[in-house]
């Protein structure tokens, strides 16, 4: 839960007082049909949004910010971590390079394919 769920509200209580005043204009028995189902949907809609802000802050949860996810996108951000822990890895792997040594080269070279690789994936 986050808080951009009460998004959902704002169109919801517009579509409702829009039937409510199309209802007062026209009399028609179907606009007043109308005007309960949109009502009934946006006060769903506002106490469901209601009832989860409360939950959140009862279980002290902060409500400004969302709880992680695990998605397609969730695997962005742990890219991204890596890349931050990574680069200072490579650069001291860099720095303690011996191009004398072969074994020191091929570390490097792994390393630096394993980065390659991770972000070509991401790219």
């Amino acid at each position: 839960f986050d808080m951009s769920y009460w998004n959902v509200t704002f169109p919801l209580d517009a579509l409702a007082a829009a039937a409510a005043m199309y209802y007062q204009v026209s009399g028609f028995h179907i606009a007043f049909v109308l005007e309960i189902m949109t009502l009934v949907l946006a006060v769903g809609a506002n106490l469901l949004c209601f009832l989860n802000t409360i939950t959140c802050c009862i279980h002290g949860r902060s409500c400004f910010t969302p709880i992680p996810k695990f998605g397609p996108l969730g695997i962005m951000k742990l890219t991204h971590e890596a890349f931050r822990t990574g680069i200072p890895v490579l650069r001291s792997a860099l720095e303690a390079l011996e191009p004398s040594q072969s074994q020191s080269i091929d570390s490097f070279a792994q390393l630096l394919q394993e980065f390659i690789t991770v972000h070509h994936s991401h790219a």
